[in-house]
């Protein structure tokens, strides 16, 4: 090539415009922990009469909330973070939107709810885990996996009461084999919490949670039929009434009977073999002299 073509080339190349670069990497939408600490501690040491912290009635881009995020931003970098300009603006704009969230919460009134919800679900959840540590020793394999396998909105709702109790409130379409397993766990547990001082007794006055049935759990920790009966599940969380050998009415009760000596409405009238409706049932399940003769036979 002469010099006259090196001439050409070399101007073709002053004049193509530079390449792009390449995509730059993205900052990572999870922050470093002590970035998140580090941002929220710098901005509680702001004084709060310089008007130096952020405007939750403006967006994080204003004027006022530009300087507060260069006075964090500059404040990391004196303490010798080695984080990225974007990673820092991400820890910023996440206390400004926490701060704009809370602003909004307390103007709708739901602040408090929010926080009962809250205590509501540890609650719940430190049920579950603290039965499944107690099933661990007690359960068998079985009913174990079928405990650890259980949501936590499965767990009674427990709201704190007077004189340090716990008003229990069981779910009325959780299944049957659900409230047997956690009966038995937690009757361990009643035992444990008794022993040590300042702690909460649970009170089971029978009241049953108005929580509706979900539906994204199985259907085998569901009792589906609860609608079908009187709402009434048959024993609740360490209640204990109603159930297997109640005291009163059922078979063998002492009181009402056949031949029974008080008198009133229902009694035997004058005329010879004329029962009333619940003699009449009460004589057709006891039974007569011939079938017991024959099953002895």
């Amino acid at each position: 090539m002469d010099v006259s073509g090196q001439i050409l080339t070399f101007l073709h190349n002053q004049a193509t415009p530079p390449q792009p670069l390449g995509p730059q990497p993205r900052t990572p939408r999870k922050l470093p922990p002590q970035l998140r600490r580090e941002v929220r501690q710098i901005y509680s040491s702001l004084d709060v009469d310089e008007e130096v912290l952020y405007k939750d009635g403006e967006c994080f881009t204003s004027v006022h909330n530009k300087g507060v995020t260069r006075m964090i931003i500059q404040a990391v970098k004196d303490g010798n973070g080695s984080y990225r300009e974007s990673q820092m603006k991400m820890a910023c704009r996440n206390i400004h939107d926490n701060l704009r969230r809370r602003a909004r919460e307390e103007t709708l009134g739901v602040t408090d709810q929010k926080k009962k919800e809250k205590k509501h679900r540890s609650r719940q959840e430190r049920l579950r885990t603290d039965r499944v540590e107690v099933g661990k020793k007690i359960l068998s394999k079985d009913d174990l996996k079928f405990l650890e396998a259980a949501p936590r909105k499965l767990m009674s709702d427990e709201e704190a009461g007077e004189n340090k109790t716990w008003i229990v409130r069981h779910p009325r379409w959780r299944s049957p084999r659900l409230t047997r397993i956690v009966q038995k766990c937690q009757a361990i547990l009643d035992k444990q919490v008794t022993s040590k001082r300042n702690s909460h007794v649970r009170q089971d006055t029978g009241l049953l949670s108005d929580r509706p049935m979900p539906t994204d759990v199985a259907s085998c920790y569901l009792d589906v039929d609860w609608e079908r009966g009187d709402g009434s599940p048959s024993g609740g969380e360490g209640s204990p009434s109603g159930g297997e050998g109640s005291p009163s009415g059922g078979e063998g009760s002492p009181s009402g009977g056949e031949g029974s000596p008080s008198g009133g409405e229902g009694s035997l009238s004058e005329s010879e073999g004329n029962l009333s409706g619940v003699q009449k049932l009460a004589a057709s399940e006891t039974p007569s002299e011939s079938e017991i003769s024959s099953s002895e036979e």
